[in-house]
């Protein structure tokens, strides 16, 4: 039909709305960003953490203009064979996701930690996240009504996570706010 062999009009990126820009974008970088597959592996190095976490200053200039506080606990002697480009996408994404949700002149706290694995955990002092969410959090496009994002950051944590063969997690603070844990296999 007519109707269905017609070639749609062109449309200026300024008439699409940010929301929609905003999505592809994110989709866009999603595939980009979780390229590690079967054929195309983490590239492994030994990180010691605490250099790993403070060499990475795009979320730290991203919570000055928050008016928000970072803070980095981590012994330089832990120590996690990683993708240093991948490890640098997942503390991006979950400094972003606490920014997102921290108020003015909160905390967020990036620590890494030894115990039968090596653990990353971002936390935060915002509103938590619903109950009903918590076990969909890392899936692909989900989100709780309230959120600005795309619903794409934590799920390319999760996917990024499990390349290196780790895993992450998320709970509620009884204090307030989130804690994301992702674990790499001790080696």
């Amino acid at each position: 039909s007519a109707l269905l062999s017609a070639r749609p009009e062109p449309v200026a990126a300024s008439d699409v709305p940010q929301p929609a820009m905003d999505i592809m974008a994110n989709a866009w970088r999603f595939t980009n960003e979780t390229s590690i597959g079967p054929g195309t592996p983490p590239q492994l190095e030994m990180l010691a953490t605490r250099n790993m976490i403070e060499r990475f200053p795009d979320p730290a200039v991203l919570a000055e203009r928050a008016h928000v506080s970072i803070e980095v606990d981590a012994a330089p002697a832990v120590v996690v064979e990683a993708d240093p480009a991948r490890v640098r996408q997942i503390v991006d994404n979950l400094v972003a996701n606490a920014l997102r949700y921290a108020p003015a002149s909160s905390v967020i706290t990036v620590a890494a930690s030894v115990n039968s694995g090596a653990h990353l955990v971002v936390s935060d002092q915002g509103p938590g996240l619903p109950a009903e969410l918590l076990p969909h959090v890392f899936d692909r496009f989900q989100k709780s009504d309230e959120s600005r994002g795309s619903g794409l950051g934590l799920a390319i944590v999760s996917e990024l996570a499990q390349a290196h063969g780790g895993t992450v997690a998320v709970e509620n603070r009884t204090e307030g706010g989130a804690r994301f844990t992702v674990t790499f296999p001790a080696r």
